[in-house]
């Protein structure tokens, strides 16, 4: 890791790996989240998109089309349209609250100096269930719609805005304040794959590892929670799905995820 960014979340706040969770099992081929116990025990893996799309729920908000498989287990979130609103979610609910790391691939298909918007990585416990989706454009698919209780790792490739990312605790960045840490944070919509590393350590830490697959630069942004960590914004009971967001606006880029 060549850089390291630090930012506080402003109250206490995914293939995944973790420390301190229910068991539970679950297994797909391909794009790969594993889910342990104390100790780094595996208890429960997700791995893959189904193939195409097998065990996830795929939402569209925006205009067409809404997430597709163009392979098996490639996850076109969005397509080279414009005004986008999509996501993905996992059809059985996770525990990721003691602890996880969380492993995947993100490239832009259509690089160019007008990319737009990005995506999020995202664990939510909203009453929507699989069925939560945000707003298209800048929202990324996550804000200023009904996926709260969360938190999203934001991805953003507009120019509009500073290229990088941002831990959002429940869709609440309406400033768009993105963080670049270094390379390649600030050129994730450059075509390349980049290497995406997602770990919470079970307490306040929660970190994003970008590693660019072509270049090899690599950074950290890093985001200190408040007490009560992901329990305290998800809750510890409540159904917690996992997937991802999407958005384009009045630019566009066909945005895909892959697993490492």
């Amino acid at each position: 890791v060549t850089g390291v960014q630090t930012c506080a979340l402003p109250i206490s706040a995914v293939t995944v790996t973790t420390t301190s969770l229910p068991a539970w099992t679950a297994k797909q081929s391909g794009y790969s989240q594993s889910f342990g116990a104390s100790g780094g025990t595996l208890a429960g893996t997700v791995t893959g998109f189904g193939g195409a799309g097998t065990g996830w729920n795929a939402i569209q908000s925006g205009s067409t089309p809404g997430p597709s498989f163009p392979s098996a287990n490639v996850l076109a979130l969005t397509a080279n349209t414009g005004n986008q609103a999509n996501a993905l979610w996992y059809d059985t609910p996770v525990q990721p609250t003691g602890g996880f790391t969380a492993r995947f691939t993100y490239q832009v298909l259509t690089p160019s100096g007008s990319t737009a918007d990005g995506v999020t990585f995202v664990l939510q416990s909203s009453s929507a269930g699989t069925a939560a989706i945000g707003a298209a454009g800048g929202s990324l698919g996550y804000l200023g719609g009904n996926v709260t209780p969360s938190i999203g790792l934001e991805l953003n490739i507009y120019g509009g805005h500073t290229k990088g990312g941002a831990f959002d605790v429940s869709a609440t960045n309406t400033a768009d304040n993105y963080s670049n840490p270094g390379a390649p944070w600030s050129t994730l919509g450059n075509g390349d794959p980049i290497n995406f590393t997602v770990t919470y350590d079970g307490n306040v830490t929660l970190t994003a590892t970008a590693f660019d697959t072509v270049t090899g630069s690599s950074a950290t942004l890093t985001s200190t929670l408040s007490s009560g960590g992901l329990a305290g914004i998800l809750g510890s009971t409540n159904p917690i799905y996992l997937g991802f967001t999407g958005g384009t606006g009045g630019s566009v880029s066909t945005q895909n995820i892959t697993s490492l």
